[in-house]
Order: C-alpha cells, then sequence, then structure tokens
C-alpha cells in the first residue's frame, strides 16, 4: 500500500507538487524498497506527510509516522554495517525532507553534522552509480549551508574528493560545489581569500547573464515547460545568493569602488525580488528555494525599500512552512556578515564616510569593473 501511494507522488508532474526538486534519484527509490529498514520507514513517513503539503495541515497519523521513521533510523545508524550505506543517507534526506513539512519553528533537530560525519567516510568508489552519486551530491548542499552556522563542520577534504568530477565538469564557478564550501572560511576570514573571492566573483558577470537570458527565452517562447523554469530559476537563485554574499564581502574591501559594488548589490537584490515574485506560481515545492535567497537579499541590502518587499514575500513563502522563521534567519545572516567582515575594515571606511555621503548626492553610474549584473 505504501508503496503504491509512493510511487502515485512520484508520476505527480504539476511542479508545485513535484518530488523531483528534492533530487532526480528520488524516482529511483521504489526499486530500493525492501532492502532497508530505515529506508523503508522513511519512505512511508514521507508518503504519509506528503498530503500535509497539499492539505496545509498536520494529521496525526503523519506525524505518527514521521515519528517511527527517526526511531527507526536511529537504530539503523547505530549498525555499522548499515550506517553509512547509500540507502540509510537516503533515509536521512528523506527524513530532512519531512521535518521541513511538518516540523514546527521548536525543531532545531540538525542533520548536517551527521551528513557530514558520515560523508566524510564515503570512498567514492563505492558510490559510482547514478542514484548514489546524485544522492551524494544533493546531501552535499545542506552540509554546506549549515557550514555557515557552524564553522566548525569540517568539509575538506571529503567534499572535495566527493564532488571532484562534478565539478570539473561544471563550466560554472559559481555552481562549482567546492566554492560554495568556502562560503563559511569566505566569511569567517575574508580578508585572507580576498584574491579567491574575486575571481569567483568576478566569473559570475558571464554566467548570471546566461541563466537570466535562458529563463527569459523560455517565457519569450511561450507555452512554457513549468518544470525546467522552475528548475532553472532555482539555480539563478543559488547563483544570487552566491552573488550577494560575496558582494557584502567584497566591497568592504573596495573603497576605491565602494559605491559602484553598492549599486551592483542593489542590482542583484532587484533581481532576487523579481526571481521570487515570479517563482510564487509554483508555491510550495517548486519554488522552496526562492526563502533562501530572499534571505540573503534582505542581509545584503539596507535599502529601507528593498527590505520591505524582501520581508513582504518572505511572509508569503512562510505560509508554506512554517518550520524556518525566515526574517530572523536574515537578520542572522547580516549579523553574521557584519561580523566576519565590516568590522575589520571599519576604520578604513570611517576614513571615506564624508566622500561617500557626497558621492550619494549625485546620480550613481556602474564603474566599468563592476561587472556581475
Amino acid at each position: 500500500m505504501i508503496m503504491g501511494a509512493f510511487c502515485s507522488a512520484l508520476r505527480i508532474t504539476d511542479v508545485r507538487y513535484d518530488l523531483g526538486v528534492y533530487g532526480t534519484f528520488i524516482k529511483d527509490i521504489p526499486r530500493r524498497i525492501g532492502t532497508n529498514a530505515a529506508l523503508d520507514a522513511s519512505v512511508k513517513a514521507i508518503t504519509s506527510t506528503y498530503s500535509a503539503v497539499h492539505k496545509r495541515s498536520k494529521t496525526v497519523e503523519s506525524l505518527e509516522h514521521y515519528v517511527d521513521a527517526l526511531e527507526v533510523l536511529r537504530n539503523t545508524l547505530n549498525d555499522p554495517m548499515e550506517a553509512g550505506s547509500a540507502n540509510t543517507l537516503c533515509a536521512m534526506y528523506l527524513m530532512m525532507v519531512c521535518q521541513g513539512w511538518v516540523g514546527d519553528k521548536d525543531d532545531r533537530t540538525s542533520h548536517g553534522e551527521a551528513f557530514a560525519y558520515l560523508l566524510s567516510r564515503v570512498q567514492p568508489q563505492d558510490f559510482q552509480a547514478t542514484f548514489e552519486d546524485e544522492l551524494l551530491m544533493t546531501l552535499c548542499v545542506p552540509v554546506i549551508v549549515e557550514s555557515i552556522a557552524k564553522p566548525q563542520l569540517q568539509l575538506h577534504p571529503w567534499l572535495e574528493r566527493l564532488t571532484q568530477a562534478r565539478d570539473d565538469a561544471c563550466p560554472m564557478e559559481s555552481l562549482k560545489l567546492r566554492n560554495m564550501a568556502k562560503i563559511s572560511e569566505f566569511i569567517s576570514n575574508p580578508q585572507g581569500n580576498l584574491v579567491e573571492m574575486q575571481f569567483i566573483y568576478g566569473s559570475m558577470a558571464p554566467e548570471l547573464a546566461k541563466i537570466r537570458a535562458f529563463l527569459a527565452k523560455i517565457v519569450e517562447a511561450g507555452d512554457i515547460d513549468r518544470t525546467v523554469h522552475s528548475r532553472y530559476q532555482t539555480v539563478y537563485g543559488i547563483q544570487l545568493s552566491f552573488a550577494m554574499i560575496l558582494n557584502v564581502l567584497l566591497r568592504s574591501f573596495s573603497i576605491d569602488n565602494f559605491m559602484g559594488m553598492l549599486e551592483e548589490c542593489t542590482l542583484l537584490v532587484n533581481e532576487t525580488i523579481a526571481l521570487a515574485e515570479d517563482a510564487s506560481q509554483y508555491r510550495p515545492l517548486g519554488s522552496s528555494g526562492a526563502p533562501t535567497t530572499l534571505v540573503c537579499a534582505w542581509a545584503a541590502t539596507s535599502d529601507i525599500a528593498q527590505r520591505k518587499r524582501a520581508e513582504q514575500l518572505m511572509d508569503e513563502y512562510q505560509a508554506d512552512f512554517e518550520i524556518a522563521n525566515w526574517k530572523e534567519i536574515a537578520r542572522w545572516i547580516e549579523k553574521k556578515l557584519n561580523d566576519g567582515c565590516l568590522s575589520q575594515c571599519l576604520p578604513e571606511l570611517s576614513m571615506f564616510t564624508t566622500e561617500l555621503e557626497l558621492q550619494a548626492e549625485d546620480p550613481i553610474t556602474t564603474p566599468q569593473e563592476c561587472n556581475v549584473m
């Protein structure tokens, strides 16, 4: 019965409720059912809680299945023969998805550290099949995100070892996982990573333009493939988030070009707001990456109008899943960026306060060296 219900969920092509947003490997899970207790329990849980996404309400049954699956997963993780298997890692991932659907704001359970520990022990040669490889690449993302909050998470050298083949084949610096994995280090020590940040940021202009043009082409063609459109919106959102974080860090060291970098950030934030507005049509699942990009936009700008619109959109997305308090996260990221960078440059910046205020009175033109947008 559970197998049938799960397969039925996988057949849904409406991008608003398409489970494929969580990874292409999801479609291959059914053939693994019956081989791992934790995976079986997690499939049962995600099938049950999936109804909560449609109805936007939790049921006692779905919560019971979620709790039961967590218990089975804990027991499986205590089995050294199964703890690091692809099936168990997949079960953990499905439970993380369930948590996002039915968890509440008081649920502080984190999976990043557990994923980091298990992934650090993975041997790439043992995970070469398509399912395993796609699973590993997907699992690296929540670990990277959590490392921003927990710099003590060790991502090197295991993450680069796992992602080397994928990253070497990726033509865009802004989408290479090994570069994203350095965000925490960039924030903690921007001055020591200045050259590398400048290189990555400088490469983003053509990369952002390419995805932006592709999105426009999809819309202009008419009869939009909604799934493809939403997936590329997610990619664009990732690039924008990375670019805005680097912009904040770099402009603190760009005294000669501070206003140009600030203007560039304004353009990035406007792009993010427009993206989130358009992506809203794919709520709740097809636009699940939009709030994260909005959070970065809010933290990157001090413009009142931009922040107000970002907050309005965060409120709209907040209605989908209550577990994340997006405004609280935005304030935390702002503080993280300020603590990591601006305080180091405050004495230098204060010397230019009067000059910048005078420049702000005149129309701002983007200098040639400001090339992200």
